[in-house]
């Protein structure tokens, strides 16, 4: 949690600028809650239940988890008693869950004949959780969802040190995802096993919520939650060189690089939204 210390002289110009008052001051005005899954057991185990997982399985998960993350979120955008005529602003929750959703990790879920089959109930129960989540999130009031969309690995990132010059290049040196992420393994085990990370299911998933999220911008449903989604692939295609550790880590992200980029695109996205605002007032 982030808060701003009262009387700084940061924080007063702040106070001013925004025209709030002291009392906002009480409340974190950054919070990150990491959730891998987005939902937790009991919906999991639901959603899968209904693909032919047992009910029995052992659940050995350690996702990172924040039990009723969705509640506290509705407490810190409701308004607060004396606050609502000056903090009118949306609460903005910027939001990701597409990694951790892949056979690997739902490994509960019955194996299939073929690759495409196994996927295709990973897609389902993934599809299942966008509604949970939508559901839950869209009767909350004052709140603004931005959807960061899961960005890509790059298989041999190892071997890429500068970024790709143009998306046309990074699109071309990207082909064949799975082959390239299996290609090094020494036997079929290591190839089966590294299948089932799903990195190719991310685009998929990525389109499940962007369909989903331009279906209560034309209004068919979105309740009290204005939705946006963050479209990031393109870029972080082309960034093969930013990753964690090339060579062990392709997927995950160096700092600060890539993240400066989408900080500065949640705020150009802030800015469009308060330009819209501003010209559907007048």
């Amino acid at each position: 949690m982030h808060v701003l210390r009262p009387n700084d002289p940061t924080t007063l110009r702040l106070l001013a600028r925004a025209g709030v008052p002291e009392s906002r001051l009480l409340r974190p005005i950054i919070t990150m809650v990491e959730d891998h899954m987005l939902i937790h057991e009991q919906d999991i185990r639901a959603i899968t239940e209904q693909l032919g997982a047992s009910p029995d399985y052992y659940w050995y998960h350690d996702f990172k988890r924040v039990e009723g993350w969705e509640t506290f979120l509705e407490d810190a955008a409701r308004p607060r008693e004396g606050e609502e005529g000056t903090v009118t602003e949306d609460t903005v929750l910027v939001m990701n869950g597409g990694a951790h959703w892949s056979r690997h990790e739902l490994s509960m879920l019955p194996d299939g004949e073929s690759d495409e089959e196994e996927q295709s109930r990973v897609v389902a129960t993934y599809k299942q959780m966008i509604n949970l989540i939508m559901s839950r999130l869209s009767p909350i009031p004052q709140l603004s969802v931005i959807y960061r969309a899961t960005s890509p690995g790059h298989p041999n990132c190892n071997l890429l040190t500068v970024p790709y010059r143009s998306l046309q290049a990074a699109q071309l040196g990207e082909r064949n995802l799975v082959e390239r992420l299996i290609s090094t393994m020494p036997d079929e085990q290591w190839r089966t096993f590294r299948k089932r990370w799903d990195w190719d299911l991310f685009a998929v998933h990525n389109a499940l919520w962007e369909r989903e999220i331009a279906s209560r911008e034309e209004g068919m449903g979105g309740g009290g939650v204005k939705w946006i989604f963050m479209d990031v692939w393109d870029q972080a295609l082309q960034r093969p060189d930013a990753h964690t550790e090339p060579g062990t880590d392709c997927l995950h992200w160096n700092l600060p690089g890539i993240f400066e980029q989408w900080t500065d695109q949640i705020y150009h996205i802030l800015f469009l939204e308060r330009e819209r605002k501003k010209a559907k007032a007048v």
